[in-house]
């Protein structure tokens, strides 16, 4: 049987850079993300084409929606991914998890609960 605890592992992740080529000979990357409130606070998950755009959307609270409503804002985890399908089979398997699992992978990869959004280039 498989775990939660199965895609805890970083190997798991596709490598930062990695992505199709979309016109132009642009690489394009899927991300699957989580932004909080505060650390252990209120949980959003998403998936997204551009990572950067996407905290700077939250962080600036232009999404309305749930993210909105409870101030979601720091971009405490993501992966990156090849294809959309990817990324969003991923985003449904975190919406499908227990929060107890959610905090268990943000803190396997960011134990601080740092705003990753601040490492982005």
């Amino acid at each position: 049987m498989i775990s939660h605890r199965d895609f805890l592992d970083p190997s798991h992740e596709a490598p930062a850079r990695a992505g199709n080529t979309g016109s132009g000979g642009k690489k394009v990357a899927f991300f699957t993300y989580i932004v909080t409130n505060k650390p252990r606070g209120s949980l959003y998950c998403g998936q997204t084409d551009d990572i950067n755009r996407r905290a700077w959307e939250h962080r600036n609270r232009v999404l309305k929606g749930y993210s909105h409503q409870y101030n979601c804002t720091a971009l405490v985890w993501f992966e990156t991914f090849e294809s959309r399908e990817n990324a969003l089979a991923r985003e449904r398997q975190i919406k499908n998890w227990k929060r107890d699992w959610k905090i268990e992978l943000i803190e396997a990869a960011n134990p601080d609960w740092r705003d990753l959004a601040d490492t982005l280039i």
